[in-house]
């Protein structure tokens, strides 16, 4: 887990302290969290299965990452998930996966 601060802008009004797992290389390059291109799921063809073992990584991450986060600060925390470019209804539930 690597953290960053976000620093104030037209947006936010202070520094904020964040924080990320990976760093996005390459798809298919070794240590690329590839779990994500597969839950984006961009062509709608990704196996089940795929997805499944996509969602059981993210899982894992969430459960690690979220509570060290948690005894670092003693607040609320608030997760950010970038959302997709088009909207919500021209997407399969298959490509949803993040949501």
């Amino acid at each position: 887990m690597e953290k960053f601060i976000i620093n104030p802008n037209e947006f936010l009004n202070k520094h904020i302290q964040a924080y990320y797992r990976y760093d996005y290389t390459t798809y298919e390059t070794k240590g690329n969290p590839d779990f994500i291109n597969h839950l984006k799921n961009q062509f709608n063809n990704t196996y089940v299965s795929t997805l499944k073992n996509a969602v059981n990584e993210l899982i894992k991450v969430l459960q690690e990452d979220l509570p060290k986060i948690k005894s670092l600060h003693n607040t609320n925390m608030t997760v950010c998930v970038i959302p997709r470019a088009k909207v919500e209804s021209h997407y399969s539930d298959n490509q949803k996966l993040f949501k």
